[in-house]
C-alpha cells in the first residue's frame, strides 16, 4: 500500500493521461485542483488509502458541476455523469474497466428520460429506446454487436 507522500503530481497526471497548461494546487489532503486548456476547473479526488481510485470532477466555466468520472487504476470504472449549466443530469454512462457496458441514459432538461442505449463491450447491443417528454417510446431499435437488427418509429 502506498501513502500520500509516495504519490507525486507527475504520477497523478501521467496515470490519467491528461495534459494541463496550469499548475496543480492542493484543495485538501486528497484533492488537487487543475485548470485545463479550455479554462474548465477540474478537481481530482484520490483514495489515498488504496492509491488505486479517484473521482474527477469537471466544472463549467460558470463554476457549476459539468462531469463526474470515476477511475480505478487510471481507467474509467463506474458511472460517468454529465450535467448541464443548471446542474440537471443530462447523461449517465456506465463503464467497466474503461469499456461502456450496460444501459446509458440521456435525460431531458426536466429530468425525464430521453433515451436508453444498451452497450456490451463498447458496442451497441440490445435495445435502444427514445422517448418523448411524456415518456412515450418514439423509436425502438435493436442492435447486436453494433449492427442494427430492427428499428421501429412509433
Amino acid at each position: 500500500m502506498r501513502n500520500i507522500q509516495e504519490i507525486t503530481k507527475i504520477e497523478i497526471l501521467s496515470a490519467f493521461s491528461m495534459r494541463f497548461d496550469n499548475c496543480i494546487s492542493h484543495k485538501t489532503k486528497n484533492e488537487f485542483w487543475i485548470k485545463d486548456s479550455n479554462l474548465h476547473d477540474i478537481t481530482i479526488e484520490f483514495d489515498f488509502e488504496t492509491a488505486d481510485s479517484c473521482l474527477i470532477r469537471y466544472y463549467h466555466r460558470n463554476g457549476s458541476l459539468w462531469k463526474l468520472i470515476p477511475y480505478k487504476f487510471g481507467i474509467k470504472n463506474g458511472t460517468e455523469r454529465v450535467y448541464n449549466n443548471n446542474l440537471k443530469l443530462v447523461l449517465e454512462i456506465i463503464y467497466c474497466n474503461g469499456i461502456k457496458w450496460g444501459v446509458s441514459k440521456y435525460y431531458y432538461e426536466d429530468g425525464k428520460i430521453r433515451a436508453e442505449i444498451t452497450f456490451v463491450d463498447n458496442k451497441l447491443h440490445g435495445e435502444i429506446r427514445h422517448y418523448d417528454k411524456d415518456k412515450n417510446v418514439i423509436c425502438l431499435a435493436v442492435y447486436e454487436n453494433n449492427k442494427k437488427l430492427f428499428e421501429k418509429k412509433c
